[in-house]
């Protein structure tokens, strides 16, 4: 792994969480710290996914070969998704399913 590509922050409040990341705090949303993306998430129907307080939701490692990567985990035992076509165009993703303590993880190759 290279490096983190991007954080997910949950909220159930987006408006509490823009009030204080970017107008507090003057970070942009979709913001890079340190060459990280934040990005804040939230549950658009106020279900399941809905917290109470915002938490660390999910993580993206970025690696220079997804299928290497993804070959060394399930060799040594973790749970992962096949490689697929990643949101953005030209990357291609896998996720990590299990042993990630509950933090939603995937691998991006650029």
């Amino acid at each position: 792994m290279s490096g983190v590509d991007h954080a997910v922050i949950m909220t159930a409040d987006p408006d509490a969480a823009c009030a204080l990341y970017r107008d507090r705090l003057a970070l942009r949303l979709f913001f890079r710290i340190a060459g990280v993306t934040v990005e804040l998430a939230a549950s658009l129907d106020g279900g399941r996914d809905a917290v109470a307080n915002d938490r660390f939701w999910g993580i993206s490692w970025r690696v220079p070969n997804v299928d290497a990567a993804r070959a060394r985990l399930a060799a040594a035992g973790c749970d992962v998704s096949e490689v697929r076509p990643g949101n953005k165009s030209g990357t291609r993703v896998c996720t990590v399913r299990r042993e990630t303590h509950g933090v939603a993880t995937l691998l991006i190759q650029q």
